[in-house]
């Protein structure tokens, strides 16, 4: 099963949500500075031009404005536009230039660990290195590199799957050649990887984001995973949540905070337990309710969400995704609402932006933002 969520979302009170131009609200930001459109405001003092307000096509961006969650555009209506993103789009390099993140995969001979090389897929561009295997059974799985220490991983007695990469074809037209981020994710999936259970892993700029498909009843609930966290510290933070820890600050964050089937039903009955840290190898047991799965009125697919977030790089905003109950408010939450992926499947959830939203993006395609 191919279930690719998709992005963004508002912040503060501007928001344009990028590539929706049917399914979206679109909230823009803009100067008019009159009929000279080489001229670049220095400091620009947007203003809210509203939902559904028609804005000029994109000439080109404004490159020298970027940070790390926005864009700024000029149109050939003589106004500029900003296109706030809630994940980082940008990075900075050491002299210190905004570059957009390019997570596209290249098939290259990688240095493990153990100082063996294996053959990875490797994002091209990003202040987060990221290699997947070509094969489900080799040392190292997945392994990220940062700024704050190194960390790889595999599942214990996985069966042996194939690599799979799934690319995005999409021709984009109009405005949508500059706002939709292709490169800003990437998918690769591992079907069979157990019995009945398949693996997607989604490239982003802030980690990592795995999705375990059961496919049916008869797949596992259980399942070992494990870290090579070379010189890295331990702390089990909650039932869900690991922290690896460098010079006494978080570098890395697992997390697993809940499932949900294919109608969108959801429990937050998963654990993430330390089993054991032994020759800087930590063991972790993922453990998803049995109640949950062997409900009758839980239909398959189940999907369980394991995500490993470079805290660094990563935000932090917490906000409801919910595309099954649209008139839903729990607590003092945001609120936003998916749309159905490409297998018509709706998503429903609760998590960090930062983890959920973009991790698994392709583009902006499908998804509905309202916030409440």
């Amino acid at each position: 099963m191919k279930k690719g969520i998709k992005k963004i979302m508002s912040v503060v009170s501007i928001i344009l949500c990028i590539t929706l131009l049917s399914s979206i609200s679109t909230h823009v930001l803009a100067e008019t500075i009159g009929k000279n459109n080489d001229e670049t405001p220095s400091n620009p003092n947007f203003s809210n031009i509203g939902d559904g307000t028609e804005v000029g096509n994109i000439v080109s961006e404004i490159t020298e404005n970027r940070d790390k969650y926005t864009k700024h555009f000029r149109l050939d209506d003589g106004t500029f536009m900003a296109v706030n993103y809630v994940v980082p789009v940008h990075y900075k390099t050491k002299s210190g230039k905004w570059v957009e993140y390019d997570n596209s995969l290249v098939k290259e001979n990688v240095e493990t660990s153990s100082n063996e090389e294996e053959t990875k897929y490797s994002n091209k561009k990003s202040n987060i290195d990221v290699d997947l295997s070509t094969n489900s059974r080799e040392e190292e799985l997945v392994s990220l590199n940062t700024s704050k220490g190194n960390i790889s991983w595999k599942y214990v007695d996985s069966n042996n799957s194939k690599a799979k990469v799934v690319k995005d074809n999409e021709k984009l037209e109009g405005n949508r050649k500059f706002t939709t981020l292709q490169n800003l994710s990437s998918e690769v999936n591992y079907n069979n990887i157990y019995d009945n259970t398949d693996l997607q892993c989604f490239i982003s700029s802030t980690g990592v984001k795995e999705n375990i498909i059961l496919k049916n009843a008869k797949a596992n609930n259980e399942f070992q995973i494990q870290y090579d966290i070379q010189d890295l510290k331990v702390k089990q933070v909650d039932e869900q949540t690991i922290n690896l820890i460098k010079d006494g600050k978080t570098a890395y964050t697992v997390t697993s905070p809940y499932m949900y089937d294919a109608s969108g039903e959801q429990s937050s009955k998963v654990s993430l337990k330390i089993d054991r840290i032994q020759d800087n190898k930590l063991y972790v047991n993922l453990v998803a309710d049995k109640n949950f799965l062997n409900n009758a009125n839980t239909k398959y697919p189940v999907t369980i969400d394991p995500e490993v977030i470079a805290t660094s790089v990563s935000t932090t905003e917490t906000a409801q995704v919910n595309s099954s109950k649209k008139d839903s408010v729990e607590g003092q939450q945001t609120h936003f609402y998916l749309g159905k992926d490409a297998n018509n499947t709706e998503y429903s959830g609760n998590r960090q932006i930062s983890q959920r939203l973009e991790a698994d993006l392709k583009t902006c395609e499908n998804i509905q933002v309202n916030k409440l």
